[in-house]
């Protein structure tokens, strides 16, 4: 028998036929269950604020970042904080300021046609 419950007496191997069974069953006739909860159903986003000597830390750095994609490296050096509002609203906030630079500088040379020799 290739899978045996974890059992050491002689009905691991009833135990194992049996849940295999039962699984079958639940899966063929589609019978919803309790303790089948799917863990993908909700995504938890934490709205605790961040703590203020670290909002000041990565404020502080995003603020010196001279393009989008250096906030957006930034942001990255922290992945356990993806999930925490405020630190999304942050890095909104600072890579949003170069994006409507660039989209400022392309509305100003909108039109404006350069010869080339």
């Amino acid at each position: 028998m290739p899978g045996e419950a974890l059992d050491y007496s002689d009905k691991a191997i009833n135990k194992a036929l049996a849940f295999a069974h039962k699984y079958a069953i639940i899966q063929m006739f589609h019978i919803p269950t309790e303790e089948n909860v799917d863990g993908d159903e909700t995504s938890p986003v934490i709205s605790e604020g961040l703590p203020e000597g670290l909002r000041t830390k990565i404020e502080g750095r995003l603020k010196k970042a001279k393009s989008a994609e250096e906030v957006v490296a930034i942001a990255k050096e922290y992945p356990q904080l993806m999930k925490n509002v405020e630190f999304r609203d942050l890095v909104i906030k600072y890579r949003s300021k170069y994006t409507d630079e660039k989209d400022n500088v392309s509305k100003k040379t909108e039109g404006v046609q350069t010869t080339g020799k």
